[in-house]
């Protein structure tokens, strides 16, 4: 069973990530006082947004991809004769359970 992603987590260790010699949050902090007008100051939060956007899609397709590697661990041992099960149905049954995995994660996050 693969390890369910907490997303809060994720963007915690990301935020608070050492870069150079201090944190991100404290560099995020730190530009976000640098600046006198609201114009500069909205410009500069959507940057950040658009770099944690980019972290979690990141994160997301990384997990993604580790997830269907589990997924293929559990049904390496599947006949390819079966009737009943056939390589795309195993593709299928995959991208359900991705669907499903995803939309666990997702749960009340919005």
């Amino acid at each position: 069973m693969p390890k369910i992603i907490n997303l809060e987590d994720e963007f915690n260790s990301w935020f608070n990530e050492i870069e150079a010699f201090s944190l991100r949050s404290e560099r995020f902090y730190e530009e976000i006082n640098h600046y006198r007008t609201r114009e500069s100051q909205y410009e500069l939060i959507i940057t950040w947004l658009k770099a944690a956007y980019m972290h979690g899609v990141r994160t997301a397709a990384q997990d993604s991809v580790k997830t269907l590697v589990e997924y293929s661990t559990a049904v390496e041992g599947v006949d390819s004769h079966c009737k009943d099960y056939t390589m795309s149905g195993a593709f299928e049954a995959a991208a359900e359970n991705l669907d499903a995995y995803w939309t666990d994660v997702l749960k009340d996050k919005e």
